[in-house]
């Protein structure tokens, strides 16, 4: 990385700007945080179609995008990683004309209320009555195609890739932008299910089961298979229209359309796109992930889009590599926190042990007695334990001695798909909780914020390294050696920002596993120049006695 890269904050530009609120935004917008004025300026004059900005927690980004999307004076929408995100930003910005677009399942189907329009008609192939004349969804996006700025979710926007009813704006914003990488993969990643082939295709073809990746046999057949069912659509849409909406033919073209969009993605495997497949035995078929997602980027993320901000806390070029872009056609700006580091010391404790499945039960208990020590001289506050996984989670709650002050949420059922059903009552608990109370959690690494006294220390025993055990996870390490290092990285830092959320706020971050010290050396390069004003060494046990 280019030191150009990184906001000289003893040089600063010296451009001004009015008060936001002045540009329409929010009255409560009346002064800009610190190097918001330099980010703003930079991003609207870059010449670059592709600015990505490295801003850390507190910086205020969401302010900095939206006024980059009122200077250009350009449609502007904004993608948000989760649902959560989107309502916060409807809420800041909803004054100023902001629009909010949802899939389908988020609005009420008129004739039946307690259906959304995901089951309207005109999923199954029948022209809606509604259609144009009081569709709430048709409504919506009509009006997200004539906002001048828009929020919307990645999952909306990815699956809407291609859709000719939804207008390209000109500028598109890409929030938590460090989270985008995983967004492409998993819209592009699909199972195929054994009955789904048995039903609606042809036997696919004999598997090496040492074979990672598909061959041109896999993709002459998903080709065949798309023309099919192609032919197969169009005869069901016929039907539906005669059957005006027949359940169970509409359910089958919904599951055609499924699987042609799959063979289409299949059909491109080849040489120059590597796709890689995987045996799964329950409840038996294949899943499909390209081992480059960032070759599908510009048709399926930046959609021809003129011009693309990337904006994150955690983003590193290596980020923007992953998404296919380059030092030649992206602008990189790293920007310094804005926070006293004295306030947020991340403390690598050299411990001796590092917590992995070799670690054998003297060691571990020994590492929970340290940990313990810690929570000690802290019992005046509440604190964080990152787990990283459950059995790391049940091993501390059966050995720690603060146990009686611990709560911890439970690994999600199985058949359970309600998000974060297990840890939001336990979360919302220790928020309103009373200290001393420690959360014991493998799942609040991202997406949860514990400003003020919610969190003033957290621990980390074992660095979060991603599960090695897929056979997609192996390819991409072989390809990259780096792959798993940069999503530790970026998961490490996302873990340390969830107690330090405004400049009053004050949260320790201890990181116990000894694998930290090696790791933090040798890619230094993989994580924001900001994070290491935070990073202090210290070899002492216990360790430092908490801020006042």
């Amino acid at each position: 990385m280019s030191s150009d890269n990184v906001y000289n904050a003893d040089n600063p530009q010296t451009a001004t700007l009015p008060p936001p609120a002045e540009f329409g935004l929010p009255s409560k917008f009346k002064t800009y945080r610190r190097h918001q004025v330099a980010a703003i300026v930079r991003g609207v004059t870059s010449p670059a179609r592709f600015v990505a900005q490295s801003a850390p927690v507190g910086f205020g980004k969401s302010v900095t995008v939206i006024m980059q999307a009122v200077l250009r004076g350009k449609r502007a929408v904004v993608l948000t990683a989760t649902k959560g995100l989107q309502d916060q930003c409807l809420r800041e910005f909803a004054s100023m004309g902001l629009v909010d677009q949802r899939g389908r399942d988020n609005y009420a189907y008129p004739p039946d209320p307690t259906l959304s329009c995901e089951s309207g008609p005109c999923m199954g192939g029948i022209a809606c009555a509604l259609r144009g004349t009081g569709c709430p969804y048709d409504a919506a996006v009509t009006q997200f195609n004539r906002a001048r700025i828009a929020v919307t979710n990645y999952a909306w926007w990815l699956a809407c890739a291609g859709n000719p009813k939804i207008v390209t704006p000109e500028l598109l914003i890409l929030d938590e932008a460090h989270d985008a990488p995983a967004q492409l993969e998993n819209v592009l990643a699909f199972q195929l299910s054994d009955a789904d082939i048995r039903v609606h295709l042809t036997p696919p073809p004999d598997t090496p089961v040492d074979e990672f990746f598909a061959d041109e046999a896999w993709a002459m057949w998903a080709r065949h298979a798309h023309a099919t069912l192609a032919q197969r659509a169009q005869g069901l849409q016929d039907q539906a229209r005669q059957t005006r909406g027949n359940v169970r033919i509409a359910k089958l073209l919904r599951t055609t359309q499924t699987l042609m969009r799959n063979m289409a993605l299949l059909g491109t495997a080849g040489p120059e796109c590597l796709w890689v497949y995987e045996r799964v035995n329950a409840p038996g078929g294949w899943i499909f992930n390209p081992l480059h997602p960032a070759q599908f980027a510009e048709r399926v993320l930046f959609q021809s889009v003129p011009d693309v901000l990337l904006t994150s806390g955690t983003m590193t070029p290596k980020t923007l590599h992953t998404l296919g872009l380059t030092p030649t056609n992206t602008d990189y700006q790293d920007y310094p926190s804005p926070f006293d580091p004295t306030r947020a010391p991340i403390y690598q404790w050299t411990t001796g042990i590092r917590w992995d499945h070799r670690t054998d039960a003297q060691d571990v208990r020994y590492m929970i007695a340290m940990m313990d020590n810690a929570i000690g001289r802290r019992l005046d506050r509440k604190g964080i334990i990152h787990s990283v996984s459950y059995a790391r989670q049940r091993q501390i709650l059966d050995n720690s001695q603060h146990v009686a002050v611990m709560v911890h949420n439970q690994r999600r059922q199985k058949g359970d798909n309600t998000q974060d059903t297990a840890a939001a009552p336990v979360i919302a608990a220790f928020k309103a909780a009373p200290p001393p109370c420690v959360l014991a959690s493998p799942t609040v690494t991202t997406g949860w914020d514990f400003p003020g006294s919610e969190c003033e220390y957290q621990i980390i025993c074992k660095l979060p390294f991603p599960d090695a055990s897929a056979r997609i996870m192996r390819a991409r390490a072989k390809a990259d050696p780096e792959y798993a290092a940069h999503l530790c990285a970026v998961e490490l830092q996302q873990m340390c920002g969830r107690g330090m959320r405004g400049p009053t706020d004050q949260c320790e971050t201890l990181i116990m596993d000894d694998h930290s010290r090696w790791f933090l050396r040798k890619y230094r390069h993989l994580f924001n120049s900001s994070f290491w004003h935070f990073v202090k060494y210290i070899d002492s046990v216990p360790v430092p006695p908490p801020p006042l």
